[in-house]
């Protein structure tokens, strides 16, 4: 390679004002040149030498519908042997249409009069009777009388528990009735009935007896028990069936 002589850029020589300029010139260029090519080095050996980097590119429009899973060994629960439990309903309550009702006899205590009513389960099935029972006065001509059913005791009523009676086909539960007569009232003129609508407890239809009471003391008031089993009311207040 010819060396080059001083004051001269690439061969040129630098003399002269043109050829001053010309070499300043010539020196900015290679300098540049220089540098230039320095980078240029630089990346070229960054891009050689350095590991390339992990790219990871997701593409939503195009994921699979399904996720690869590792294969594992299957795995197996035991399983129980479960025994079926039957729960078995109990009678439903008793409807008007599968019972019948009746009145026994009045008993008179000092202007206090009592009778006790009786249901009687008709149908083919067992059903229940739990809590108190309603009922309407009817006078002569059908009409319905002023009624005022008390729950609870009087001097006929005897306190007695609420309690769910079961009556299988043929058997009997009653509750008592208490009011007051005209004795102490003669003041005061009430009617009498000449029937009455009995409505089982928790029902809404009613049985229609006959029956003649006068309750007076206000009229029309009649307290009534709950229901119990048989005809005979217990002799102390229990709350067991």
């Amino acid at each position: 390679m010819a060396a080059r002589s001083p004051g001269s850029v690439y061969g040129l020589r630098c003399e002269g004002a043109d050829h001053a300029a010309a070499c300043s010139s010539g020196r900015v260029a290679k300098r540049l040149l220089a540098l230039a090519g320095t980078a240029t080095a630089t990346l070229i050996l960054a891009a050689c030498s350095s590991t390339p980097a992990k790219v990871v590119t997701t593409d939503h429009a195009h994921r699979p519908h399904h996720t690869s899973r590792p294969a594992t060994s299957p795995t197996t629960t035991p399983t129980t042997s479960a025994t079926p439990v039957t729960t078995q309903a109990g009678p439903a309550r008793c409807h008007v249409t599968g019972l019948s009702a009746t009145i026994g006899a009045y008993g008179v205590a000092t202007g206090h009069v009592g009778a006790t009513i009786t249901f009687t389960n008709t149908s083919t099935s067992a059903c229940t009777l739990d809590g108190y029972p309603g009922l309407g006065l009817i006078g002569a001509t059908g009409q319905a009388l002023a009624t005022t059913v008390h729950r609870g005791t009087s001097y006929t009523v005897p306190a007695i528990a609420p309690r769910s009676v079961t009556l299988e086909p043929g058997q009997e539960a009653s509750f008592l009735i208490g009011y007051n007569d005209a004795t102490g009232f003669s003041g005061e003129t009430c009617p009498s009935s000449t029937q009455v609508e009995i409505t089982p407890p928790n029902a809404y239809g009613h049985l229609t007896i006959a029956a003649h009471i006068g309750a007076y003391g206000p009229c029309g008031a009649v307290t009534v028990s709950p229901v119990f089993p048989g005809t005979a009311p217990p002799t102390a207040t229990s709350s067991s069936s």
